[in-house]
């Protein structure tokens, strides 16, 4: 649902507004297309120090379509 992402991203922005050195970054599979202004794919480098993964039933798809988002989350969670 919507309201999972958008919800903390607000209160996160708010947070990294007022925050030095605290930086949001927007993750997603792709640029193409690139909603809610992303600044980084699942090839990004830079440490992470929270990971949140919107949820609800509009978020999910066929198996297919969920290996990509479920390999990264299993790349950079025992980082974390």
């Amino acid at each position: 649902m919507p309201l999972d992402v958008f919800g903390p991203l607000e209160a996160l922005g708010e947070f990294a507004f007022i925050t030095p050195n605290l930086n949001l970054t927007l993750i997603v599979e792709t640029m193409d297309p690139a909603p809610n202004a992303p600044t980084h794919t699942f090839q990004i480098t830079l440490p992470l120090y929270v990971l949140i993964v919107s949820g609800g039933i509009s978020s999910r798809g066929p198996p297919p379509t969920m290996n990509a988002r479920i390999a990264f989350v299993r790349v950079r969670y025992p980082t974390l």
